[in-house]
């Protein structure tokens, strides 16, 4: 290995990182717009995050420092979804086999991040507050463009050979592109 080699990854393993959690529904159409973009939140979550109500574009994309984030419970579809006949949340969880990992540092140039506890919104619930353990953070916008200027990897954890390809397309037009 050539020095330059070794120093990039050394850089690469000491920049700060953010997750972005996702299905492989998903991803593809992430990787197709080069984009992240904010689900559209409903009208009783704006009543709750006053922030995010007074906010331009009313729209955040969430973010986690954890990367050790175990996914099962999360509902990362639309909120319509979760009244449905067929929606199952242990198989919607089973379904998040996805890590977008971003260079915050990047991220941060262009973009306001703030850390955020979805739980202490509504103590009412069922879940309990966890204030100090909180490691979620958000983006107050409605789309994060360009992405691929921000990703340092793709964690796949999936077996479908088709998404695998297309992230590796994916992966070869980021690299191309530095």
């Amino acid at each position: 290995m050539h020095l330059l080699t070794v120093l990039e990854a050394i850089m690469k393993d000491m920049t700060p990182k953010l997750y972005h959690f996702t299905t492989e529904d998903n991803l593809l159409k992430i990787l197709a717009t080069d984009s992240l973009i904010a689900s559209e939140p409903d009208t009783n979550y704006l009543e709750l995050d006053k922030r995010l109500k007074q906010s331009k574009k009313q729209r955040a994309i969430s973010l986690t420092r954890d990367k050790a984030l175990d996914p099962s419970g999360l509902n990362i579809g639309n909120p319509e979804d979760i009244g449905s006949a067929d929606y199952d949340p242990n198989e919607n969880a089973k379904r998040i086999n996805v890590v977008i990992v971003l260079n915050a540092n990047r991220l941060k140039q262009r973009y306001k991040i703030e850390p955020f506890n979805y739980d202490a919104l509504d103590k009412f619930h069922g879940i309990p507050v966890t204030k100090n353990k909180e490691s979620e953070e958000r983006v107050m916008t409605d789309k994060i463009p360009n992405l691929h200027r921000y990703i340092l990897n793709i964690e796949y954890r999936g077996n479908n050979p088709e998404t695998r390809e297309e992230i590796d397309r994916y992966e070869e037009l980021i690299k191309r592109t530095r």
